[in-house]
Parts: structure tokens; sequence; C-alpha cells
């Protein structure tokens, strides 16, 4: 029991987290220089220096610009960095631009999980929010899509998406719901700029709100 006790704490989760970013930085330190050039990311991430450096605004590929506008923070922290230390280099690529992706990525892993553990904390308990994601963590690609991958749209679907539950979830007693719907909106359109099928996950959503409400509607409407 005391061992359940300690894990079902949030710091368990928060040295976790921390032991397991710090980890994926060291890998990218170590073994990674590259993170934007692999296909499809190459092609998101392209929006940014094309948009930003070189003026073209006529770039379009059948990739969304989501992933981009995630990216964006970062790309302007390097960009500054560049133009500060090296104006020659600030083309958008290579060194510190394909470092702040990387870190990118670590920083939208550390995000989706905070929030996932959030959420099913709130639902099922520390402990088990807390081995859920470690079991997540361990199990699934997240590790590679917030590191080598980091181009990718993989991490920025997971991070985005686990925000959007978490409202789900709080909005109900919340008492600022109009607020949390306008959030819920912008994160179900950027979702859907990320990876267009995401809009499979929002639709889902909203058919079991229908599902849901609609029964006490005609209850209601019924009295």
């Amino acid at each position: 029991m005391e061992i359940r006790a300690y894990f079902s704490k949030p710091k368990s989760f928060a040295w976790m987290l921390f032991v397991v970013a710090g980890l994926m930085l060291l890998y990218e330190v170590i073994r990674c220089d590259v993170f934007i050039g692999y296909i499809d990311g190459y092609y998101t991430y392209k929006y940014l220096p094309d948009f930003f450096i070189e003026k073209n605004f006529d770039y379009y590929v059948k990739f969304p610009i989501g992933t981009a506008i995630c990216e964006a923070p970062f790309f302007f922290i390097a960009h500054l960095f560049m133009l500060a230390t090296d104006p020659a280099g600030a083309t958008g690529f290579g060194g510190a631009y394909e470092y702040a992706i990387g870190i990118c990525g670590i920083f939208y892993f550390c995000v989706g999980f905070s929030f996932l553990y959030a959420t099913l904390k709130k639902i099922y308990g520390g402990s088990e929010a807390f081995f859920t994601c470690l079991a997540l963590m361990l199990g699934t690609p997240l590790v590679l899509y917030g590191t080598k991958y980091a181009s990718f749209s993989h991490i920025y679907s997971f991070a985005v998406t686990a925000v959007f539950i978490y409202l789900t979830v709080i909005i109900d007693e919340s008492s600022h719901e109009t607020l949390i719907s306008f959030f819920m909106g912008l994160l179900a359109g950027l979702l859907f700029m990320i990876r267009n099928i995401n809009v499979l996950f929002v639709f889902s959503y909203i058919l079991l709100y229908l599902l849901v409400t609609m029964p006490v509607y005609f209850d209601y409407q019924r009295f």
C-alpha cells in the first residue's frame, strides 16, 4: 500500500517525466543531429523557412500546416539565435534549427503526458495514471516521435489530443464553460490542421456528446 501511495503522488509522475525527458535530450545530443530531413517532416517544417525567411507564400504541398504552427515558437527562437551569432547561416536549416525541432518534440511529449496524466488521475486515481503513462512511454513509439522524428506530426497530434480530452473532462465542473469551449474549438481546428484524419477524433467526440446529451434533452422536453 505504501508503494501504491508513493506512485499516486503527482510528484512521482513529475520526477518520472523529468528523467525520461532528460534521457531523450541526452539521446538527441549524443546520437542525433538531423531532426528535420525525414520525408513528410521536412515538407511540413518547410512552411516556416519558406514563409518567414524566403517570403515564398506560394509554397504548397499535400501536407497540412498544423505541424509547422506547433513548431513555430522553437523555429523563431532558433532563427533569432542564428541571426545574432551567424547571420549567413540563418537559412532555416541545419545547426540550431535542427536542435530547436528536437527540443520542440520533447516539449510536446511532456505537454501530452502531463495532460494525459491529469486526465487519468482525475478519473481513475494517481497510481493508475502513473503506470498507464509509464506503459505508454515504454510500449509505444512516442519517445521516438518526440526525438528523432520530432518533425513528424505524430507527437503534436498526441499533445493536442491530450489537452483536448482534459478539457472535455473538466468542462462540466468549471464555471468557465464558454471559455473552455472556445479553446476546445481552437484545439479541434489545430488537430485537423496537424493531420487531416484527426477530424475523425473530433467527430467521434461530437457523436459521443450527442449520444449522452440527447436522452437527457428528450427527457427534459417530456416534462
